[in-house]
């Protein structure tokens, strides 16, 4: 009962001094409630108000103390030297339990103002150290997010190629934010190493062309000599990132020597991507630097394998113009008529193109699937034109797998009523 009393006391002192600012000093037995974690949470409006701020901290007010500005979900927890005005902030800054280094990373990371400027001007003064290493590696560097401030803290000695944990640099950092495009401008004149590798292997480069609206980053770290095809560790080249859906990147990559056919650890190179996920004109794009359509890469998937996947069929024109083999067949014997029933458009148009192509009707994968099997098994919302094509190809209504199942047998194991109507009406045995 008694710690009951305490607590609710204790709430009560808080929200007096923190909402409030009352001039009132809580009494000395409570006074460890309020600089515990129960009081961490003071009134945003603190960080505006200089008078309310001298008497929250005359109160025995915590200096170190975060507040959180906005509601609800978008609410962002800043410290209380984060979100102060300059009044506030000198303040702040004249504490003596103040915590420099949370200071200083707020000041660096949330807060871009004048006060931001002041407390990175003051506690440098003061004797902090400007490469600081905070607990993910990271210095100040890596984390600031204008150029004002960077340009300061390089000013006052921050180490430009400061690595992380992950051995990131500032400059790998900045690359990855498009608004941040200012700092990379700086960091590259202070002589920041364009090719730094991180853990992984990757470089700025990886990072600025797997973000998107980042074309003006990706140009200042090529100009800078940023290596168009630098490799990571799995493989990966900057073209990879940049070959699902940025077409000005790719083409930047390209005109300083990307190859569109690297391979990821996994086979998979920024064609097969593009083919998979990106739109045609990405897929002609890297298609004109010239390669071999029938490379299979580690699973066996050429590009016509991923373009039967793909939802674009202008895609798959694109490839089978360029007498793509579609007979080819991947580790598991599937071919790309196969994959298109498993993936099939409501025209069919795929599985029309990969007929008048050739493709085997009646050809079996590993485990004696057909075409029509694949279709039959799998769920999608029109597939009577897929079914019709087959059909009317010679496909093997009464086909069985290597486990005795037909078509239609699957069609009753994956519920799929409109299948199983559609094959017995066109004469499948049950």
């Amino acid at each position: 009962m008694r710690n009951k009393f305490l607590v609710s006391l204790a709430g009560l002192a808080i929200a007096f001094i923190g909402f409030t600012a009352a001039t009132a000093t809580v009494p000395n037995p409570y006074q460890w409630l309020l600089l515990s974690k129960l009081a961490i949470q003071p009134n945003p409006n603190l960080c505006q108000d200089a008078a309310s701020m001298r008497r929250y901290l005359s109160s025995g007010g915590n200096p170190n103390a975060m507040t959180t500005l906005g509601q609800g979900s978008t609410g962002q927890e800043v410290s209380l030297l984060g979100c102060a005005n300059p009044q506030v902030a000198e303040l702040l800054l004249a504490q003596p339990d103040l915590d420099w280094y949370q200071a200083l990373y707020d000041a660096v990371s949330r807060y871009s103002g004048n006060s931001g400027k002041l407390t990175i001007e003051t506690l440098l003064e003061k004797g902090a150290d400007v490469n600081h290493k905070f607990e993910s590696g990271k210095t100040l560097l890596h984390v600031v997010k204008t150029q004002a401030i960077a340009q300061l803290l390089v000013t006052k000695g921050a180490e430009i190629n400061a690595k992380d944990l992950n051995n990131s640099t500032p400059l790998h950092v900045a690359a990855t934010d498009a608004t941040t495009r200012n700092i990379v401008k700086l960091l590259l004149a202070q002589g920041a190493e364009v090719n730094a590798r991180d853990r992984e292997g990757k470089t700025p480069l990886h990072a600025a062309t797997a973000t998107i609206q980042n074309t003006e980053t990706v140009k200042l770290l090529l100009a800078s000599g940023a290596e168009a095809g630098a490799k990571a560790q799995d493989g990966n080249t900057p073209l990879h990132g940049a070959a699902i859906m940025r077409l000005d990147v790719a083409d930047l990559l390209l005109r300083q020597g990307a190859n569109p056919m690297a391979r990821h650890r996994d086979g998979r190179t920024p064609l097969s991507l593009a083919v998979e996920f990106s739109s045609p004109a990405m897929v002609e794009l890297l298609l004109s630097s010239g390669t071999n359509l029938n490379l299979p890469d580690g699973y066996g998937m050429t590009l016509v394998h991923w373009a039967a996947r793909s939802s674009q069929v202008e895609t798959l024109k694109l490839i089978l113009a360029r007498e793509a083999d579609v007979r080819v067949k991947r580790k598991d014997a599937m071919t790309p008529l196969a994959i298109a029933a498993q993936f099939p458009d409501a025209k069919g148009d795929k599985i029309k193109l990969l007929l008048a192509q050739g493709a085997d009707v009646n050809a079996k994968d590993s485990q004696g699937k057909t075409a029509l099997h694949h279709l039959a098994a799998t769920p999608a919302i029109e597939k009577r034109k897929a079914f019709e094509l087959l059909l009317a190809a010679g496909a093997e209504i009464n086909a069985k797998d290597r486990a005795g199942n037909t078509p239609i047998q699957l069609a009753k194991k994956a519920g799929l009523q409109g299948e199983i109507s559609l094959l017995r009406n066109r004469g499948a045995i049950e």
